[in-house]
């Protein structure tokens, strides 16, 4: 399958499952990690995507790392070995460079490890 249409099973269904604390997380936590699987360039074992969270390509996550609720992880993101990265956080790998001469931005990306 696409990876397309994993990030939109992700964000949809994924979305709507339980926490992973919750009694019936279990099989939400399976799901995301699935979902993830097919997403992502590398994924640790038992690593934990919440309900909400985002993850382009590229992304690597360690083994039991923890990706929180409504969380974003863009692109060229590496999350180590049992890193919990706690909710609403947001992980960009691209930042703006302002040229004040030609008043043009540059993209400029970045690794974050």
């Amino acid at each position: 399958m696409n990876k397309k249409i994993y990030k939109f099973l992700l964000s949809s269904i994924g979305a709507g499952l339980p926490v992973s604390y919750h009694p019936f997380g279990n099989m939400a936590r399976k799901f995301r990690y699935f979902c993830a699987k097919n997403i992502v360039k590398q994924i640790g074992i038992n690593a934990n995507i919440e309900k909400g969270a985002v993850l382009n390509e590229n992304v690597v996550l360690g083994n039991y790392a923890c990706v929180g609720i409504n969380c974003l992880a863009s692109q060229g993101t590496t999350i180590g070995k049992h890193v919990m990265i706690g909710p609403n956080c947001l992980i960009y790998t691209t930042n703006h460079k302002f040229d004040k001469e030609k008043l043009h931005y540059y993209g400029d990306r970045k690794s974050v490890v």
